[in-house]
């Protein structure tokens, strides 16, 4: 399968305008077997800021994610490797990215199923007067119940853990949801 197209966004930061993207999205899938596909992922972006005060980010963006997904009798399963160089008219906004990335999908009783994914980025941003290194852990479970009448109830927690040389970069975070949704 061969998928290509074009893709828009306009973001917002706090009300405030703050980036537009255009870009160009290609996706080729090379099913091996039944159960078993190859997934290769090429994005580019042209980015530009929506005020002034956002014009470091103007640029554009080039990436790449191969993906390996099995399907099996029990879960799903995908390993993902993903690279990314930004080129930001801002030092900081100019950062190259390194991704690998698990995901396991499960069905459980009662028509519950659960997703759980982590996965390990590092940045680096060398054009900075003093470059800066990131290393940035990430992980999720959620478990979804499909209910009646096309409602969906979700449960998840997220965390995060981003080491950097720099201060500034560092963070930890979590996140826990519960959500309940209707499907029209």
């Amino acid at each position: 399968r061969f998928d290509a197209g074009p893709h828009v966004s306009y973001v917002t930061l706090d009300g405030d305008g703050f980036e537009r993207q255009i870009g160009l999205g290609l996706q080729a899938v090379l099913g091996i077997n039944d159960t078993t596909a190859l997934d290769l992922r090429v994005y580019y972006d042209d980015i530009a800021d929506l005020t002034p005060q956002f014009s470091f980010i103007d640029g554009n963006r080039e990436s790449v994610r191969l993906t390996w997904d099995r399907r099996g009798p029990v879960a799903r399963l995908r390993l993902s490797y993903g690279i990314e160089r930004n080129d930001g008219e801002g030092a900081a906004s100019s950062a190259d990215r390194n991704r690998a990335m698990v995901r396991v999908t499960r069905p459980l009783p009662a028509d519950w199923e659960v997703d759980a994914w982590g996965s390990y980025r590092t940045t680096r941003r060398d054009r900075l007067a003093q470059p800066v290194n990131e290393r940035l852990f990430e992980w999720s479970v959620t478990a979804h119940r499909a209910m009646t009448a096309d409602w969906l109830l979700q449960l998840g927690y997220y965390g995060a853990d981003n080491d950097s040389d720099t201060p500034v970069y560092a963070y930890e975070r979590n996140r826990m949801t519960i959500g309940l949704s209707k499907e029209f």
